[in-house]
């Protein structure tokens, strides 16, 4: 099994990919990506325009040992919320908390929508154990298809 010290490495790679748009450790080869993983230190690089402070935190939320990654310490929490880069910010936990937070980024209105299917949802709340199948397949039968049982 696994404990909280995932969900850090997890966070650690959300803000990565943040800021940067890229995965961190990406390889041709899974074995690759697995060996980048395991040896972060040598591998975990940051383009020039990364925050210092945010690089901070990312190094020590991919901290490939789980027993030394920030979150996973004796602080728990309190120590990623208490990271440089969030008191620099003056981010207010409260605020989050509470759902207040007015955030920079807000998708433009005309965002281009791929074209699917929407699901009937009502037509499905109303689906029983199969019951229209058993129905589809009842019409099938009755117009003399004979490929069916």
């Amino acid at each position: 099994g696994h404990d909280k010290g995932v969900d850090y490495w997890s966070l650690g790679i959300m803000l990565y990919e943040f800021i940067c748009g890229s995965t961190p450790f990406q390889a041709l080869l899974q074995s690759k990506t697995f060996e980048k993983i395991v040896h972060a230190h040598k591998y975990l690089r940051f383009p020039r325009s990364f925050d210092s402070h945010a690089k901070s935190l990312v190094r020590r939320l991919l901290n490939p040992n789980a027993s030394l990654r920030l979150g996973n310490l004796r602080g728990g929490a309190e120590d990623v919320k208490q990271h440089a880069l969030f008191d620099i910010a003056k981010f207010n936990w409260n605020e989050l908390r509470e759902q207040k937070i007015e955030f920079a980024y807000k998708p433009c209105d005309n965002i281009i929508t791929p074209q699917v299917e929407l699901i009937d949802l009502q037509h499905e709340a109303s689906v029983k154990d199969g019951a229209s199948y058993d129905h589809e397949f009842q019409t099938l039968r009755d117009l003399g298809t004979t490929d069916f049982e």
